[in-house]
């Protein structure tokens, strides 16, 4: 667990640094998205370590498709 947490700590501060420097403003939608994120990962975790970490491989995998189609 420690470790998916510093994976994403890491991703969070990457894509937060590459918005500031190339001047991109949030979309209107970020107040809902860390809202819907938060209430997912904690959902998780109160199932436990296994649902934590099948949620997170299920939501990798989406954003890999979805990369991958772009």
């Amino acid at each position: 667990m420690h470790h998916m947490h510093s994976q994403e700590a890491t991703h969070f501060a990457t894509f937060s640094r590459l918005l500031s420097h190339h001047r991109i403003r949030p979309t209107a939608m970020y107040p809902v998205w860390t809202i819907a994120a938060s209430a997912l990962g904690w959902g998780t975790a109160i199932l436990g370590r296994e649902a934590a970490m099948a949620c997170t491989e299920a939501v990798e995998t989406e954003i890999g498709g979805h990369y991958n189609g772009q």
